[in-house]
């Protein structure tokens, strides 16, 4: 049962991280998309 609980733990820590991460890709891809296509208008 500890086990099971320690690895349901670890998969938790290592899936928020991840989420985080992509989170914060998307918002910089995003941002950059952005500068870019203004920047083409300009």
């Amino acid at each position: 049962m500890t086990s099971l609980n320690t690895k349901y733990n670890v998969f938790v820590f290592k899936e928020r991280p991840l989420v985080l991460y992509v989170l914060v890709f998307y918002i910089k891809s995003e941002l950059c998309y952005k500068k870019v296509y203004k920047n083409e208008i300009i």
